[in-house]
C-alpha cells in the first residue's frame, strides 16, 4: 500500500513541463549524454506532434519531449479541495502509469521521448513502483513507438527509464 498526500495548486503546465524537461536532461547527462538545458517548444497546430521541449547536444542533434502528468485525476480533485490523501496497492499505481502511456499513444513517434511527470506526486516514482512496472508492462510499452519513455519524479535520482 502506497500513503500520498498532495496539497497545493498544480504547477503551471509550462513551468511543468520545463521542469520535468530540465530533470530528464541532467539525467541523460549524468548517464554520459550531455545535452544543453531544454526550452518549450511553441505550439504550431500544422506541425504539433505532442513535443513539449526540445534540448540539443554538443554536435546539434535534438531530443525531443513530449511530457504527460500520470495522475491526472489528482489535480482535478485538488482543484475542489486544498489537499487530498489517497491509499492505493502498488498496482494501482502501476496501471495508472500504463494508462498514461497508453493515452499518449496516438502522439507516439519513434524520434520523441515520453517523459511522465511524477514531479508533484511521488508514489509512481518510487522505485518499488517502477520495477513493479517493469515486471508488468515493460515489453508492452516498448512496443509503441516512442525513442524512450522516462518516469521523472522530484529529482534526478528518481528519473527512472521504463523503456
Amino acid at each position: 500500500m502506497i500513503t500520498s498526500s498532495i496539497a497545493g495548486q498544480a504547477s503551471n503546465k509550462a513551468n511543468a513541463e520545463l521542469r520535468v524537461a530540465r530533470l530528464l536532461v541532467a539525467r541523460l547527462t549524468k548517464d554520459g549524454s550531455p545535452w544543453q538545458a531544454p526550452v518549450l517548444t511553441a505550439a504550431d497546430a500544422k506541425s504539433e506532434r505532442g513535443i513539449d521541449c526540445t534540448a540539443r547536444d554538443g554536435v546539434g542533434r535534438e531530443l525531443k519531449i513530449q511530457v504527460t502528468r500520470v495522475d491526472h485525476d489528482a489535480w482535478k480533485k485538488l482543484a475542489h479541495s486544498p489537499s487530498i490523501h489517497d491509499v492505493q496497492q502498488t498496482n494501482q499505481v502501476v496501471d495508472a502509469i500504463w494508462h498514461a502511456i497508453e493515452h499518449k499513444r496516438s502522439h507516439a513517434f519513434s524520434d520523441v521521448v515520453l517523459a511522465l511527470d511524477a514531479t508533484d506526486s511521488l508514489a509512481p516514482a518510487l522505485r518499488s513502483v517502477v520495477m513493479a512496472f517493469r515486471a508488468k508492462y515493460a515489453s508492452r510499452a516498448a512496443q509503441i513507438c516512442f525513442r524512450e519513455v522516462w518516469l521523472v519524479g522530484p529529482s534526478v535520482r528518481l528519473v527512472q527509464r521504463l523503456t
